[in-house]
């Protein structure tokens, strides 16, 4: 009796502890994994024939269980996302350089009203929004582009970034 109550609190003791599949994820990874989603999102809009001369906005990503609130690694992904669309020639608005944009501690967030007329002000013809949310091994992200009067999907992918320490430490700031 007293092994098999030993078994079951070293069995539950076990089953809440964070399994990092890897103990650290490289820089150059994270960043590939990041550009090869918005290089995937970037053909989805060649073939809807986007314009890239036309402003393109990028929201902060947020968990997916908290749509107000961000983190380290949300305001990190959208700054990745944000880089790699201007490599490829579109022309991405800077929202943090926007005095009407709110900009709080945790991250610049764009509600669907504000959204539209945020959007509309600088006459993005798309808008950049995207979640995450973290399981015991990795982390899901989900990328859409939508245009902003319609909400229309132009182009959408989603991929999954290990769970690596360095990547937690991310999700608690």
């Amino acid at each position: 009796m007293r092994y098999a109550l030993v078994l079951m609190l070293f069995l539950s003791s076990c089953a809440t502890h964070k399994d990092y599949s890897k103990s650290y994820l490289g820089s150059t990874e994270f960043i590939k994994k990041n550009q090869a989603a918005v290089d995937q999102m970037a053909s989805q809009l060649a073939q809807a024939k986007v314009q890239k001369d036309y402003p393109v906005l990028v929201a902060s990503v947020v968990s997916i269980n908290q749509l107000n609130r961000t983190s380290t690694f949300g305001r990190l992904l959208s700054e990745q996302v944000s880089a790699r669309f201007s490599q490829l020639q579109y022309q991405v608005v800077e929202p943090k350089l926007r005095g009407d944009l709110m900009i709080r501690e945790d991250g610049e967030f764009l509600m669907t009203r504000e959204l539209k007329e945020i959007a509309k002000s600088v006459s993005a013809q798309a808008v950049v929004v995207g979640t995450y949310v973290e399981t015991s091994q990795d982390i899901f992200v989900n990328l859409k582009v939508v245009q902003p009067e319609t909400n229309h999907v132009l182009a959408a992918t989603s991929y999954a970034i290990p769970l690596a320490k360095d990547v937690a430490v991310m999700l608690k700031n």
